[in-house]
């Protein structure tokens, strides 16, 4: 195999076809040699930058020369290859798509994932032009590698074949506490230098500073210039230097930092300072900030044109949605990007359906909505946990690279080739996980997919198919074991995940997340003494042995007996017609007790369908908030009225007939709906994790929207909570899923007791007679009814119900 390219040992060209050479010889081909690019002869490989085709007068399409430092042209024929790139990164980057042409693929980290062609062509016709729609492509591991060497070294190698990184590079830690510590001498001579009160020889836990001081902005400055040098003494690629605070509220309150502006302009007024000094010295260096937290709201500053700013897609204090953000930002910064959370353990536990990482509807739709409001670069905090996460981490980098490539096609990609005759098994579960509706899997769910992954593994004879599905195997026992953590809080139940998550962690299996449950499942299981940082030996570390694949195989068997499928469950889906429960129903033969309802939306927002059946100016809407310990200050508690659409309907896209806020924590507030003429209605309420009691006036019908994901979030700050359901002739059964306690009455006065307070699903038999208003008493926390009309009502009298009921 000939390869002709000019380089010098170690440069980034050398780097390049070491690469490809190293991938190559895993498809067995044969030995190589290298040439001089005066030597090619349209036989072999060519691999130039573009400044060297152009020297080679090799005929490069126009296009290449305007497409940044990431652009590559690759062009094939039976017997030749061209590979050029506009830098050494992407010629590194081009070697990759090359090697994805040739059918070698880089699905997961780790060898057991990659796909290593049997027959290669290496010429055959090829033609690309092609570079990133972000110039900053990065997934991060939020918890780290724990000193896992060869897990890390497994993501790296992924995170490089799969085309992440980038010409864009930056690193936006918080880089008050560093200045602080690079200069600490000067710090403790000179309290004046930090927002507040300090004594000499003090600096606080956490630095903000008075940016007004000048010998403040000057220590910075050089520090600043420093920081820089030392970058590039390390030959590091990166051309972006942080200026983001210290994590946390709070900034400096003097006159004169009041003088300068919000908490957002004495951050930009800093790094306006630092970008300038930069400049001067270093043309292509730029100074980068979050807009996060306090410092969120778009700066009313001018910003220098080498500043950069990124958006974070949470702890948004602002009134502007994220890509509102950007948009806004865009337009006063040199380039925007974002920061987006794709997996939080502590927010999703690694659970199906609740990490975006693994939706791939979610990363189409943002990351083309992101790009079109103006973001060029991509942050990502995730944690490890492959299983969950690969497949939706593989999409991602290629839709930061061509946001408009098609998903469906990479994934049947995908099951194909990783699965082979077992695809249709494993396409089943990944698919059920990636729109997952509960916060937990349901024992209904585990039991299906732990059937179908088995069903699987006996039916491929592949060493290495087999292989990957058993590391959907141990994700799927961790489900099992999580489950009965949840279950039962024992300190036994704890130390058996903690030690499954070890054991698979030592011997360097990242399937799960297995870092971060062991530092996080103490803690929210009542045990902290257990947890990873809380002592270095702990009792759940004493098993060191891998864990095997005959305890695997066991394990999968004891789960299948331990969890099963329930009864199916008639299918009712939401609706866009209604009609009074009292039509189809009697709703006067007994007095029905309401409560007041206190609705935490920290899964979305809560919806309700309303019908006015006369325009009266007595009609009104009312509602108290605030009940919430921390809640985001800038935003208020917003209520949009829209006419009532088919159920597919994006409201959030519309213009409402009726929008109002509420700013006045605690205090009920009362907005009138004499506007609205006789009809139905949609309302949706976002409360910010305020918390809200509601209220309709009494002539108003009114059902709250069940929805299987975002769940109804109640809590007791109104009293525990009292519901209606109706259960329509012909349902036999239906599932009950909810975390706290609560108790089911049916018609006939059959009590159902749930005290137990945990995360649970249960089947409801409906026994003769039972047909009709179902009570919920006692309720707190979240719940769903699945197998019923998905809407409750604080009383049968004024309740709605979809129109199909009555067939």
């Amino acid at each position: 195999m000939p390869v002709y390219a000019a380089f010098q040992q170690g440069d980034s060209i050398h780097a390049a076809i070491l690469f490809l050479f190293a991938e190559l010889k895993k498809a067995n081909v044969p030995g190589y040699f290298i040439g001089a690019p005066s030597q090619y002869a349209q036989k072999g490989i060519l691999i130039l930058k573009t400044s060297q085709a152009t020297q080679q007068k090799v005929n490069i399409p126009s296009k290449l020369l305007s497409s940044g430092p990431e652009g590559i042209y690759i062009t094939g024929d039976s017997k030749s290859v061209i590979i050029i790139g506009n830098s050494g990164l992407a010629l590194q980057e081009a070697v990759f798509m090359y090697l994805e042409q040739l059918g070698f693929r880089y699905y997961l980290p780790g060898e057991v994932w990659k796909i290593i062609p049997e027959k290669i062509n290496l010429y055959k016709k090829i033609n690309i032009v092609t570079s990133p729609d972000y110039v900053w492509r990065n997934i991060a591991n939020g918890h780290g590698f724990g000193g896992r060497d060869s897990i890390e070294a497994d993501y790296y190698s992924w995170y490089k074949a799969n085309r992440l990184g980038g010409s864009f590079k930056m690193w936006l830690g918080h880089a008050y506490d560093e200045i602080v510590s690079n200069n600490i001498k000067e710090f403790k001579e000179h309290p004046e230098y930090f927002a507040g009160t300090l004594k000499k020889g003090e600096t606080p836990a956490v630095p903000k500073f008075n940016v007004a001081n000048k010998d403040l902005v000057k220590l910075v400055i050089k520090d600043a210039l420093h920081r820089y040098d030392q970058m590039m003494s390390f030959n590091s690629s990166q051309i972006v230097l942080s200026m983001e605070p210290s994590d946390g509220g709070g900034f400096c309150t003097t006159d004169e930092c009041k003088a300068i502006g919000s908490p957002t302009d004495q951050v930009f007024y800093l790094a306006n300072k630092v970008a300038v000094a930069l400049r001067e010295k270093h043309p292509e260096a730029w100074v980068g900030s979050l807009a996060y937290n306090e410092h969120i709201v778009p700066a009313n500053i001018k910003l220098e044109p080498n500043v950069y700013v990124q958006v974070t897609n949470g702890f948004n204090r602002s009134k502007y949605t994220t890509t509102e953000l950007i948009s806004i930002w865009n337009k006063k910064a040199g380039k925007v990007g974002v920061y987006e959370y794709l997996s939080v353990f502590e927010w999703d536990g690694d659970m199906p359906g609740q990490v975006y990482a693994g939706n791939p509807a979610f990363l189409k739709k943002s990351i083309n909505y992101y790009f079109n409001s103006g973001a060029r670069a991509y942050e990502a905090e995730s944690v490890m946990g492959w299983i969950n996460k690969g497949l939706g981490q593989y999409l991602a980098s290629r839709l930061l690279w061509n946001r408009n490539v098609n998903i469906d096609s990479i994934k049947n990609d995908f099951f194909t080739l990783a699965f082979e005759d077992a695809a249709p098994e494993a396409s089943k579960v990944f698919t059920a996980w990636e729109s997952y509706p509960y916060k937990f899997p349901i024992d209904h769910d585990l039991a299906d997919w732990l059937s179908l992954i088995q069903e699987a593994w006996k039916k491929t004879p592949k060493v290495k198919v087999k292989a990957r599905l058993d590391q959907v195997k141990i994700y799927l026992h961790y489900l099992i074991l999580d489950r009965n953590l949840k279950i039962n809080r024992t300190k036994e139940n704890l130390l058996t995940i903690l030690s499954y998550a070890w054991r698979n962690f030592n011997a360097d299996n990242a399937s799960i997340a297995a870092l971060p449950a062991m530092v996080s499942l103490p803690l929210y299981s009542g045990f902290t003494e257990l947890g990873w940082y809380a002592a270095k030996d702990q009792e759940w570390k004493k098993n060191r042995t891998p864990y095997t694949n005959n305890e695997l195989q066991r394990d999968i068997l004891n789960d299948l007996k331990l969890v099963h499928k329930m009864p199916a469950v008639k299918k009712f889906q939401p609706s866009s017609s209604f009609i009074k429960l009292s039509d189809i129903a009697n709703t006067t033969d007994k007095k029905y007790y309401e409560s007041g309802h206190a609705y935490y939306g920290v899964y979305g927002v809560t919806d309700f369908i309303i019908n006015i059946n006369s325009q009266s100016a007595d009609n009104f809407y009312e509602m108290k908030s605030g009940l919430a310990a921390e809640p985001p200050k800038e935003k208020n508690v917003s209520v949009k009225i829209y006419p009532l659409k088919p159920v597919d309907t994006d409201y959030d896209a519309l213009k409402p007939l009726l929008s109002f806020e509420q700013s006045k924590g605690l205090v009920k507030e009362k907005f009138s709906l004499g506007s609205l003429k006789p009809g139905f209605y949609f309302v949706r309420v976002n409360d910010v994790r305020k918390m809200f009691v509601p209220q309709f006036s009494k002539n108003i019908y009114v059902s709250i929207v069940m929805k299987p994901k975002e769940q109804i979030l109640t809590t007791s700050a109104a009293g525990l909570n009292t519901y209606y359901f109706y259960v329509p002739q012909g349902v036999t059964n239906f599932r009950l899923i909810k975390s706290n306690a609560l108790t089911l009455n049916s018609p006939t006065g059959r009590k159902i007791e749930f005290q137990v307070i945990r995360e649970e699903t249960a089947n409801i038999e409906i026994k003769p007679g039972e047909e009709g208003i179902w009570t919920i008493s006692g309720q707190g926390g979240s719940v769903f009814i699945d197998g019923v009309p998905p809407y409750l009502g604080n009383s049968p009298v004024n309740m709605l119900v979809p129109s199909y009921v009555k067939k």
